[in-house]
């Protein structure tokens, strides 16, 4: 296997992880303080969600992150 490190030096908005789930395409999703990210392992893109794209906040719970079993993903956030 092969181990790859994310941090704001490859484009995270922060090193302070909330939440990590993976969807069905097998993207990474990162919850943090300072939004939302979603990593594709395989290109090492990432996409940063924010309000304008209906995240209802910034800053979300430690360890509240669950993909349910329809596939969607839930994050809980302090709004």
């Amino acid at each position: 296997g092969r181990f790859t490190s994310y941090t704001v030096d490859q484009g995270l908005v922060s090193n302070s992880v909330a939440g990590l789930v993976t969807d069905e395409r097998g993207r990474l999703w990162v919850s943090m303080n300072g939004g939302l990210t979603c990593l594709d392992p395989a290109t090492g893109r990432m996409q940063h969600l924010t309000e304008a794209d209906g995240v209802l906040g910034q800053e979300f719970i430690t360890g509240a992150v669950d993909r349910g079993p329809d596939g969607r993903l839930a994050f809980g956030s302090v709004r």
